[in-house]
């Protein structure tokens, strides 16, 4: 009555408990008032009620809670809900296992235990053989990224588990022919039922012949819907969108930061490389 709050309750389960209101005639905030009673050394704890954004569990991986391009609650000051909603989106779909991604980059651990929805094909481009191979680690980061296996206690959450990963392998070298191993793993996906190819890599100058493989897989993939073809932008801040990201046939993604700014050597997340 002294500062003109309510009792709203007494906690059934925890009977010491209790919860107060301050209403506009209190006399000051929750937070204050929270202060209040327990500098009057009446009371064990005092504590305002903040109203927090808890996290939603839709994933139960180890790691989910780091990826804040999934679920982003403020995760190292981030900004709240720049992310792809993924919990939303996971509600509707999980991708299908008809949808198959192939994933053109240096290969992908075909026997990882949380990348366990393999397509039975994979091919590496410069030998021209099956299975792919594994020239370093990015095509399998790449690969978790969009298809790990999700609600298994273990490592990442998977965008589209549900459809299966084709490995595509290159060295990504400069060595002559080059090029021509390229295309030919854009064309030996979209003849193998690739719906998405994802590339993560560019290209420094432009190349006909990339632009006719790109061309087949957009317009003959899919059983002649084309498949949807996807290149990285470009890193090093660069200010323009690097080949074959540039084409108006493919989808170029590039990255941002955990606040929403398209990534640069002063965003938020201190990544100045």
């Amino acid at each position: 009555n002294e500062v003109n709050v309510e009792i709203v309750e007494r906690n059934e389960y925890m009977p010491l408990w209790f919860t107060l209101s301050c209403a506009n005639l209190s006399n000051s905030n929750a937070l204050q008032m929270a202060n209040y009673f327990y500098e009057t050394n009446l009371f064990v704890a005092s504590e305002p009620d903040f109203m927090e954004k808890r996290m939603q569990q839709c994933a139960n991986d180890l790691l989910f809670e780091n990826q804040w391009g999934l679920k982003n609650v403020n995760q190292n000051d981030a900004i709240y809900n720049y992310d792809i909603n993924y919990c939303e989106a996971s509600a509707i779909t999980n991708g299908r296992e008809d949808i198959i991604v192939a994933v053109f980059d240096e290969g992908v651990d075909l026997n990882h235990p949380d990348i366990t929805n393999i397509h039975h094909f994979s091919f590496d481009t410069e030998n021209g053989i099956s299975p792919s191979e594994m020239y370093g680690s990015h095509g399998t980061a790449c690969a978790g990224i969009i298809g790990a296996n999700t609600n298994n206690n273990i490592g990442i959450a998977g965008i589209a588990p549900n459809s299966p990963i084709m490995s595509i392998s290159n060295k990504f070298e400069a060595t002559p022919g080059a090029v021509s191993t390229l295309s030919r793993g854009i064309v030996v996906a979209t003849n193998n039922g690739a719906s998405v190819i994802s590339n993560s890599w560019k290209m420094s100058t432009y190349s006909n012949l990339i632009e006719d493989a790109i061309e087949t897989a957009t317009t003959r993939g899919r059983g002649g819907k084309g498949c949807v073809v996807v290149f990285a932008s470009g890193n090093n801040n660069e200010p323009y969108v690097s080949f074959p990201g540039s084409l108006s046939s493919v989808i170029s993604v590039g990255a941002i930061s955990p606040c929403g700014e398209r990534k640069n050597p002063l965003s938020c997340d201190g990544e100045n490389w």
